[in-house]
């Protein structure tokens, strides 16, 4: 499965996504890119309203990057009242270790 091939729904969100972002608050953030991704069907530009809305519907608020843009994971276009975020291919790349099988299990690559 390459990079290209690599759909929303085929990454595993019900395990952490330890150590493919390099920070634990990060990993989280992406958890909620991904659950978004899952809902939009494909990793297409969304907005902050979008982002929050999702991130509400779990009782939270404000949602935060972390480190996904400035380290270049997200990608921010427009002007800074309206943003639109872009997910980058190292962003997918990252998450390559979670993505499911098949048959439902995380394969492993050596």
């Amino acid at each position: 499965m390459t990079m290209s091939t690599i759909s929303p729904d085929d990454v595993n969100i019900k395990k952490h996504f330890l150590d493919a972002f390099g920070h634990y608050e990060t990993e989280m953030s992406a958890y909620w890119v991904v659950k978004l991704a899952q809902r939009k069907g494909g990793w297409n530009p969304f907005t902050q309203e979008e982002m929050d809305a999702i991130y509400g519907e779990a009782g939270f608020v404000n949602f935060n990057f972390n480190r996904l843009i400035s380290n270049k994971l997200i990608i921010q276009s427009g002007d800074d009242e309206n943003p639109t975020y872009h997910i980058t291919g190292e962003f997918v790349l990252r998450l390559h270790p979670f993505v499911l099988s098949t048959d439902g299990a995380i394969p492993v690559y050596e």
